[in-house]
């Protein structure tokens, strides 16, 4: 509690939108307990503005079905209503003592990890997001990230396929969305493997709106179950189960939730309602204009129309609206968010290199325009890594990371290693506690040096990928699980590899016993020195072409040919209809730059190319390669190709059938609207087992929704 209070004064005092925004506050460890036992004392931290502090708990109960890994019984595996009975009398406290009273909860973390039962988890968290509703409650899914089916079971949280955004077991978010979405909030009728119901003819009260910035509307929804598949006795006595979702295309001019829509800015956006199903649809077309306010706005002030940043760099848009007592407000869009993008309070955020233009509005409709200049940022070439400790010791009641004076510089592919020895590496807070060894960890991992001393917020990497070789404790090897590579980076971009030993989500060897969510070394009692042998491979920094990528094994590449003496990493080289930039001698790699002649209506780019009698790879496609090129409408893109840069393809309106023969895309080696502003009636072929994937990024990266995305 002292500590809420002293995270809320400190933010307050900060000022600006922090003086009034929203602040999220625990009890100890999360648990529900902490705040209604009120043999805890629990008390809400005090504020300078009223109603802007929200509530936040964690709800695994129970645990062995939600977390324990085991599925030795069926209490462990398996899910009933009397068990939502117990989940609801554990929930119904923080209605009664916060949410009855207007003050929010939110279950920060729940969910259940997978034991090969898919319809158990389904059971269990619809009733669960029933029970929310009823407590007006909102409940976040606690998803992991990793997951591997294969495995049997895998005992992962994780619900949504990270490279895809798309769900591992339908049933299980369908379940989640139901639940919560749904019209009921009774769970003592609630079935296994249910059956949707979907439903048809969906309308909503009105299919045009006029309104005003500010102004809110709540349009109501009617439909009818669609019978067709059922039996002829089950009609009309089968509820229709299917849900009404709702979505906008321009939340800046609107936004909506459960069917209530408000009025942000000026303009106008299309609201869509549509069953959860996708049996039906319908659409809303709204326009909002200026709003009529008690005080107009009569003149709008910028203490500067232009803004020159680095990628990275942030500012904040400086405005003065006249009179000072005037009740309009600003709003605020970017016109092309792949260089800037700003906040809904005027934060800039240089995010690529170029030139936009943000528009700043008073909601009387007053404009003004700023200018964006945005630089690309240096990237330095090496990466330095260190060996972090993570304890989580309820014996010496520590629990701190602790990191390594082992630095190590990286700046390509290869063999290193790192170590981690307490004699020589635990601060004094650390030996303080009567920390001694390397038990009563939360994890033992690899991450960027510079981020975890607070130098940098980001690992310069676009992707990296690492293998465990060799890890000893004490003189002693340990037993690797295996010797696939995996990605460096987390989402985030940071170097962090939640390994090699991890209590949460596995560690890297057998030989560690994980009890009460702390992991220690099974076969070793007291260990004081930890040493990791890795090898990077697949480097890319920001910006760059990525690293040669080392043969199988790590063997030494064969001697490579030298090329031609006229070839020079850099040249610009024209081959037929195309331009290529060679960016490795070595590795014998070139970019695809532009083509050569205007007017081509069928552009080829080779997974080859012969340069003074010597084969080169094309491995990338430059950025704006084919920006706004209205000419072109079929693209090949081939095998070799693993990058492809930003609005590489941006504004090609008539190009309508690509061809993509590779296999080495992922969302990161994409860059933002490379697909964006082209054709909807565009069709890509892509290799089949990539279609689900692939139609996943090029939509991310722009692509119309109504584009096809063909599997051969």
């Amino acid at each position: 509690m002292k500590l809420n209070q002293i995270f809320v004064n400190t933010v307050r005092k900060t000022g600006s939108n922090n003086a009034k925004r929203w602040l999220m506050v625990p009890g100890k460890f999360n648990y529900i307990d902490s705040i209604c036992n009120e043999k805890n004392e629990f008390k809400i931290p005090e504020d300078s503005i009223e109603n802007r502090i929200i509530l936040s708990v964690h709800d695994y109960t129970p645990g062995n079905f939600c977390q324990n890994l085991s599925v030795a019984t069926e209490a462990h595996t398996t899910y009933s209503v009397k068990r939502l009975k117990e989940n609801d009398e554990e929930l119904q406290p923080l209605y009664e003592m916060y949410t009855s009273k207007g003050i929010p909860v939110v279950v920060g973390e729940y969910g259940c990890i997978n034991k090969d039962n898919v319809t158990e988890r389904a059971f269990y968290l619809e009733g669960m997001n029933r029970i929310f509703r009823k407590y007006k409650l909102v409940g976040v899914y606690w998803d992991q990230g990793w997951y591997d089916r294969s495995a049997k079971p895998d005992y992962s949280f994780t619900i949504i396929d990270r490279e895809t955004g798309e769900p591992i077991e339908k049933e299980v978010t369908d379940a989640i969305m139901r639940g919560y979405f749904g019209t009921t909030e009774d769970y003592t009728m609630l079935v296994k493997n249910t059956a949707v119901i979907p439903m048809k003819d969906l309308k909503v009260s009105q299919t045009s709106l006029d309104m005003k910035v500010k102004e809110s509307r709540t349009l109501e929804a009617s439909y009818s179950p669609d019978y067709t598949n059922l039996p002829e006795e089950e009609k009309n006595e089968t509820e229709c189960n299917d849900v009404v979702l709702w979505k906008t295309d321009n939340p800046l001019v609107a936004t909506v939730a459960y069917g209530k829509i408000q009025a942000n800015g000026i303009g106008s956006a299309k609201i869509t309602a549509f069953s959860q199903s996708g049996s039906a649809s319908c659409e809303i077309t709204v326009s909002v204009t200026a709003e009529q306010a008690a005080v107009p706005c009569n003149d709008l002030q910028l203490k500067t129309t232009e803004y020159s940043l680095s990628e990275g760099e942030t500012a904040y848009i400086s405005s003065v609206m006249a009179p000072a007592d005037t009740t309009e407000r600003l709003y605020f869009q970017s016109l092309d968010e792949s260089v800037v993008t700003v906040s809904p309070i005027g934060k800039l955020v240089a995010v690529g290199a170029g030139k936009a233009t943000v528009k700043v509005c008073t909601t009387g409709r007053k404009e003004k325009e700023v200018s964006v200049t945005v630089a690309a940022m240096a990237v330095e070439k090496v990466v330095n890594l260190s060996l972090n400790v993570y304890y989580n010791d309820n014996t010496h009641n520590y629990f701190s990371n602790e990191i390594s004076n082992d630095v190590i510089s990286v700046d390509k592919n290869g063999q290193y290693t790192l170590s981690f020895d307490c004699a020589s590496d635990l601060s004094d807070a650390a030996k303080a506690a009567g920390v001694s060894d390397l038990n009563k960890v939360t994890a033992i991992y690899i991450k960027d040096y510079d981020v975890a001393t607070g130098k940098s917020s980001k690992t310069p990497f676009s992707a990296c990928q690492i293998r465990y070789d060799k890890i000893i404790v004490d003189g002693t090897e340990l037993t690797l699980k295996g010797s696939d590579y995996k990605s460096a980076l987390k989402d985030s971009g940071i170097f962090d590899t939640n390994d090699p030993i991890n209590a949460w989500d596995g560690s890297a060897v057998e030989e560690i016993k994980v009890s009460n969510n702390t992991a220690s070394f099974s076969t070793i009692a007291s260990p004081k020195k930890i040493t990791v042998t890795f090898t990077l491979n697949n480097m890319c920094f920001e910006g760059s072409e990525p690293e040669p990528t080392l043969p199988p094994e790590n063997q030494e590449p064969e001697e490579t040919p030298k090329p031609s003496d006229t070839v020079k990493k850099g040249d610009s080289i024209t081959k037929g209809n195309s331009i290529y930039k060679v960016t490795s001698i070595k590795g014998r790699t070139v970019q695809y730059v532009k083509p050569s002649k205007k007017g081509l209506k069928n552009i080829e780019i080779p997974s080859t190319v012969k340069i003074s009698g010597k084969s080169y790879q094309v491995t990338s496609v430059a950025a704006n390669a084919l920006k706004n090129n209205t000419k072109v409408q079929k693209v090949v893109i081939g095998k070799n190709v693993k990058t492809i840069g930003k609005k590489a393809f941006y504004g090609c309106k008539n190009l309508t059938k690509i061809t993509i023969e590779t296999k080495n895309l992922t969302l990161k080696n994409v860059g933002g609207q490379a697909f964006a502003n082209g054709s909807k009636k565009i069709t890509v072929t892509v290799p089949k087992k990539k279609q689900k994937t692939y139609r996943s990024i090029l939509i991310k990266r722009g692509m119309a929704e109504k584009g096809k995305v063909i599997g051969k």
